[in-house]
């Protein structure tokens, strides 16, 4: 019987998980958002190695992050906010499916997507590989990186997403909150003076991006961004399961 559910709930998760992916590819939002994104990250990255003539990644990757900052809040948006407006979350719980494997086949959309708009990036490696001679360890980290913080902007936009059915309010909210957990360590040091404000810098998501573009992969950072998408993908799950109580 378990193993039964269990395969049930995957098979659940997959289906939720192309039937986002398939919506993405069906608006012009999902090929506004991908067309944008590469041709600032591209303007970005010939601007920096026109300017600094080095063989670096660290710019392009810091460019890449502020995109995902203003872009994830968009590709994250309507994942429950637009079926709440227009009633089809309801039809689909009336399935035999679970909020877990609801919000987790949402994630894993919006994760394919983002991590669909950071291959074409590669094209940025092998110019400098073309021009120069990078140091191929710091563009490694540097890419896990990007994307252990590009998969923690969706868990907090999917959260966003589910507090309302207006989109504009979810990117909004998603924003604040993702600009928040960016900038709390500069937002702590400059202004707290208190003995804690060590632990509230600890939250930052700048502060363990870090150590990924010098080339470092420390277990505390990866504990960190683990643990940051668990905990809203839960928030998400429990707000969407308190709809059973009202």
């Amino acid at each position: 019987m378990a193993m039964t559910t269990s395969v049930s709930s995957a098979s659940s998760v997959w289906a939720i998980a192309r039937r986002e992916v398939r919506a993405y590819f069906t608006s012009p939002v999902g090929y506004v958002v991908l067309a944008l994104f590469l041709f600032l990250a591209g303007v970005f990255f010939a601007t920096i190695v026109r300017d600094t003539r080095t063989a670096a990644m660290i710019g392009p990757f810091s460019n890449i992050i502020v995109l995902l900052l203003f872009l994830s809040p968009i590709i994250t948006m309507r994942l429950f906010a637009e079926e709440k407006k227009l009633g089809t979350l309801e039809l689909l719980m009336t399935k035999p499916v679970n909020d877990w494997a609801v919000v987790v086949g949402k994630f894993l959309a919006a994760l394919f997507y983002v991590l669909l708009m950071l291959v074409p990036t590669a094209i940025y490696v092998g110019v400098l590989f073309r021009y120069g001679n990078p140091d191929l360890g710091p563009i490694l980290t540097g890419y896990l990186g990007v994307v252990l913080v590009a998969v923690s902007f969706v868990s907090l936009g999917m959260f966003a997403s589910v507090l309302t059915e207006n989109q504009i309010i979810a990117v909004v909210l998603s924003f604040v909150f993702l600009l928040v957990f960016w900038v709390i360590d500069s937002l702590i040091g400059a202004t707290a003076t208190f003995a804690g404000a060590t632990a509230f810098g600890y939250l930052s998501l700048s502060t363990h991006f870090d150590d990924f573009l010098r080339g470092v992969i420390d277990v505390k950072d990866v504990v960190y961004f683990v643990s940051f998408v668990a905990f809203w993908l839960f928030a998400t799950t429990k707000v969407l399961g308190s709809r059973k109580w009202k």
